[in-house]
Parts: structure tokens; sequence; C-alpha cells
């Protein structure tokens, strides 16, 4: 059956459905897809560009302002201690030391294509450096008239105060613009280089969302456009063969119907158990080739337990023992609910009685023993027949019912709880 229906669904398209078509589609759908991905690998590279030059000169254009500070502070120290020669040589040497440092990353710097983020960061930095120069060139001449003196020749108290005034007078009128004016020329690069970075980053990020959502539209387009195709090549070639289909289709759906009326014919409502008419046309078949064991139980007192707690209750205690007993029989008997409180096992296959014995054993115990219903529990005594049926007897349906409606009448009467045998039953009358 498998095979069958696999074969049928490799077969079952349409005519006038190419799957080619959708092929084709696929192969564009790729290719789309490709130049999707070369857009992203492009935007990466170019970003990933952009984003390390942007971070190298921030970093380069910080180091030189902190140089310049360093310098101002170490000229400060200068006119501070202008008494103190050891200072003063020690500071000279820094700021030589300083400006170094500085010359080195303003290489760096240059050597950086920043054309990516701003054109102009480049031209403000020179013009800054020209400043930063004309601090240093001073510098260096202020430097210069130190050499003239030492200790020795600061010992000399006129020589010391003239040394003194000449070092602030040289500063305020020499060092002191400059530096101001280098200080914030470089002050006004590091501002422009920060806002710059910040704005390619902003525009890093749009170039991102816009290929993301580029990629995302083309692919949705792309989907939706082979739904939208498969979906009308398969309408338009289904509609091709809609009339053929009508007469099958009307008649598999009689079919259908035909065997869900049969299905409700044959089956109990309440438990989804056969029904009695089942039973007679199961038995009918079996009668005249197999042995066979039957075994009705009819519940004792059923009606005292829907008196003392309602109908509702009593069908969801018939539920209940429905349930349980095709959980645990099913595999072994057919199970039949013939009446409101009447249930009937067939076994399926007979093997021996005293296999079937034990079997309808374990199914009194499960019907006498105690049912949880709605958080209560109730115990019912059952009543019932056993019948080891042999096909040699040749019975017919009503003669086979005949014996069990009387065994059954027998096995109620009175205040006992019995399960006869029919065998056992017909067996006494016989030798009465």
């Amino acid at each position: 059956m498998k095979t069958f229906r696999s074969h049928k669904q490799k077969t079952t398209e349409p005519e006038g459905f190419n799957p080619r078509v959708y092929q084709i589609i696929g192969s564009v759908f790729a290719v789309l897809s490709l130049l999707n991905l070369a857009v992203v690998i492009f935007a990466f590279n170019r970003t990933g560009y952009g984003l390390y030059h942007a971070e190298d000169a921030v970093a380069h254009v910080a180091q030189i302002e902190q140089c310049l500070q360093s310098t101002n502070e170490s000229v400060l120290n200068i006119v501070v201690h202008k008494n103190n020669y050891q200072t003063i040589e020690k500071e000279v040497q820094e700021i030589h030391d300083e400006f170094i440092a500085l010359n080195e990353e303003a290489e760096a710097l240059r050597a950086i294509d920043l054309s990516s983020i701003d054109n102009t960061i480049m031209s403000d930095f020179e013009s800054a450096m020209i400043k930063v120069n004309a601090y240093h060139q001073a510098l260096l001449a202020y430097s210069d008239m130190f050499k003239e003196y030492d200790e020795n020749s600061l010992a000399d108290k006129e020589k010391l105060n003239y040394f003194m005034n000449m070092i602030e007078s040289k500063y305020g009128t020499d060092i002191e613009p400059l530096k101001d004016d280098a200080t914030s020329a470089m002050s006004a690069v590091v501002k422009h280089q920060n806002e710059s970075t910040y704005t390619f980053y902003v525009k890093i990020a749009q170039e991102f969302l816009f290929v993301i959502v580029f990629m995302l539209v083309t692919m949705s387009v792309g989907l939706n456009s082979i739904h939208f195709m498969k979906n009308n090549a398969r309408r338009d070639a289904a509609e091709i063969q809609q009339k053929k289909k009508d007469a099958l289709e009307t008649a598999q759906e009689a079919s259908h119907l035909r065997r869900k009326a049969v299905a409700i014919a044959y089956t109990n409502v309440l438990t989804g158990l056969k029904n009695r008419y089942a039973l007679e046309e199961d038995l009918q078949k079996r009668l005249k080739t197999d042995d066979m064991t039957v075994a009705i139980f009819n519940f004792d007192n059923f009606n005292e337990l829907n008196e003392n707690y309602g109908r509702n209750f009593g069908d969801n205690f018939l539920i209940t023992i429905a349930d349980t007993a095709k959980e645990s029989f099913s595999d072994v008997f057919d199970i039949y609910h013939t009446d409101a409180d009447e249930f009937c096992f067939v076994m399926k296959k007979f093997g021996s009685q005293m296999e079937a014995d034990s079997k309808i054993t374990q199914i009194v115990e499960m019907l006498s023993g105690p049912v949880e219903v709605s958080k209560l529990k109730v115990q019912l005594h059952v009543s019932g027949c056993i019948y080891h049926y042999q096909a040699s007897e040749r019975l017919d349906m009503n003669s086979l019912f005949v014996k069990i409606d009387r065994t059954m009448k027998e096995a109620k009467r009175g205040d006992e709880h019995r399960i006869l045998e029919v065998n056992s039953l017909y067996s006494r009358n016989v030798s009465q």
C-alpha cells in the first residue's frame, strides 16, 4: 500500500504543470542570493578598512594632544622653578622627548588615508601642525638661552635675577601665545576627528541596515514570486483536470459517506465500542468456521447507580469501563457494548479453553473492581455467561443467542452474582 501511494505522489502532477520552470526560477533566485552575498562582502571590506583607520587616526591625534599637554606642563615647570637649574635641565629634556614622540605620531597619522571619513581632517591637522612647529621652534630658542647659564653663574644673585626676569618675559611674550594657539588648534583637530569618526560610524550602520533590508526584500520578493507562480500553475492545471475528477470524487464521497453511515450504525455512541449489530455481523462470519469464546457481562444494580448519582455519572462509569477494557484486552478480544450496562468480549483467536478462562477471569476482576469516576470510587458486581463455541455445532445466529440469553437469565437469578458457562448449563440440562 505504501509503495502504491509513493508512486501515486510522483505521477499525479496536474497536466500542464512543468517542474522545470521552477528549477529555472530557483537558479535565478540562487544568482540573486550570490549577488547579495557579493554586496555584503564588498560592504564588509570597505567598512572594515574604514573602521580600522578611523580608530587608528583617533588614537594618533589623541596621543599628539597628550604630548602637547605634557610639553605645556614642562614649560610651566620651567617658569615655576626658574631658580632651580636641575629642574630646568630635566624639563628641557622632557620637552625635547615629547616633541620627538609628537612628530612620530604626526608622521603615522599622515600615512593614514582618511578620505573615506572626512577630506578636511588632514588639512586641519596640517594647519594645526604649523602652529605646533612654531611653538616648537620658540621652545628651542627658549631652551638655547639656558646653555649660557650653569649653576655657578646662577650663584651670582644679580645674574640670577636677570635670568629669572628673562625667563618670565620670554615666556609671556613669545611662548605662551604660541602655546595657546598650538593647543587650541590641536584640540579643534581632536574634536573634528571625533565628530567625523562618529558620523562615519553612523554612515556604516546605515549602509549595513540598507544591505540587510535589501537582502530581506530580495529574498521575500523571490519566495513570494515563486510561490505565486507555482500556485497559479497548479490552479490552472487543476482546472483542466477538474471535470475528469468530478465523477470519481462524487463516487468516492458517496462511498465515504456509506462507510461513515455503516460505522455509525455499528458503533455505540457513548463508548465508541462496537454495538450489538456489529456483534451479530461479526459472529455470523465466524459461526461456520471458527471455534471461539464469547463472554457477555451485565452489571448488577446499574439502575441504582443512575438513581443515586445521576445518569451523567452512570454514563461516565460506562465510558471508564470501556476505556479500561480497550486498553487492557483489545489485543486478545473484540469488545462490544451491546446494551446500556452490557459488554461482550469475543476472543479473536481461540487457543485453548484454559487460556480463554484465564483471560476472562481477568476481565471479571476488572469489571467488578473499584472504578473511580469524578473522584468517587464505586464498585458494581457483574453477572455473565461464557460460551466456548465450536464450529462443529453449526448453530445459526438465533440459536446462538437463545443459548446465551437463557444462560444470562440463569446467572442473574436470585441475589448471587454468577458467571455461568453456556456449555455447562446445557450439558446439565441434557443429563437431566
